[in-house]
């Protein structure tokens, strides 16, 4: 396979896991602020954002417990062992995420706040994958 078909298959599928996480995070904070009926959310949006996010957190909880990290969640591991907080803290606060996507009611803000940071860390490495296969930066 060319460098081409593997950097365009790495983004493809960035691109659908910020997708999905994106939709999940936004369906997660209008649940929490009751205002998931105004924008359209059903009960169903949310118990299948709850699943994603809930799977999503074991894996990278799994991820940094051990050095064969699944090449889906590397380049997020990546980042989470860049950032300065540290490796034991970011496990915890996964922990945290994996266990209030189990639990009925609103997510705490904390919490939230721990999607959004690994929604920001997906984002940023789509953007730099497209700017590595479009030469530009």
């Amino acid at each position: 396979m060319s460098l081409l078909g593997y950097v365009s298959g790495q983004i493809e599928r960035e691109e659908r896991l910020l997708e999905q996480l994106s939709k999940a995070t936004f369906v997660l904070q209008s649940d929490s602020l009751g205002l998931a009926e105004r924008v359209g959310v059903t009960a169903e949006d949310v118990s299948r954002s709850r699943d994603q996010v809930s799977a999503f957190a074991a894996r990278l909880v799994a991820a940094l417990a051990r050095n064969d990290v699944d090449p889906a969640v590397a380049p997020i591991v990546k980042r989470i062992l860049q950032s300065p907080m540290p490796v034991s803290d970011w496990s915890q606060d996964l922990r945290a995420l994996a266990r209030a996507a189990g639990t009925p009611g609103p997510f705490p803000h904390q919490v939230l706040a721990t999607l959004s940071s690994i929604v920001r860390f997906i984002d940023v490495g789509f953007t730099e994958e497209l700017y590595r296969l479009y030469g530009r930066r």
